[in-house]
């Protein structure tokens, strides 16, 4: 199948991170460690026009602070795993994704990148979802990017 890359305004898992790092930027201290279940949620497969369910769990663990400069000391682990199915195809799909943040940012825009990989269990090309965020020096959102891209 021919690789594609494609513009989307959101993705299934892109989604609940930017809400949790969102959390997490905007709190001024916090330390938490959450597992929650996911889904089911569909979400478009670009490779073969698949409609896929999933459902899964996630997990969020966090210890962070701003310090009165407006500095962001961000520790944050986020984990997804998950299956799903595709309609019509019928292929079923494993999803997993895990993000580090071990930083100190200064006061001013932070940028971050979420990479997700779904995994097809038959002849249907993977994909693959990139997530780019941005939080302001007031720790609210900025401008958002969602990519998706296929691999055999």
């Amino acid at each position: 199948m021919s690789k594609q890359r494609e513009k989307h305004r959101g993705g299934l898992i892109a989604g609940a991170v930017f809400a949790a790092l969102l959390l997490i930027a905007v709190t001024a201290s916090a330390a938490t460690d959450t597992t929650q279940p996911f889904g089911p949620a569909t979400q478009p497969n670009p490779c073969n026009g698949d409609s896929v369910t999933f459902q899964g769990t996630e997990r969020f663990v966090t210890n962070n602070h701003v310090d009165g400069d407006g500095t962001m000391h961000i520790n944050t682990m986020h984990q997804i795993k998950g299956q799903g199915v595709g309609s019509p195809s019928g292929v079923q799909y494993n999803v997993g994704s895990a993000t580090k943040v071990n930083g100190k940012f200064p006061p001013g825009p932070v940028i971050f990148r979420e990479r997700t990989k779904v995994i097809s269990n038959g002849p249907t090309d993977n994909f693959y979802e990139t997530f780019f965020f941005r939080i302001n020096q007031d720790g609210s959102p900025g401008n958002t990017n969602f990519q998706s891209d296929c691999r055999g």
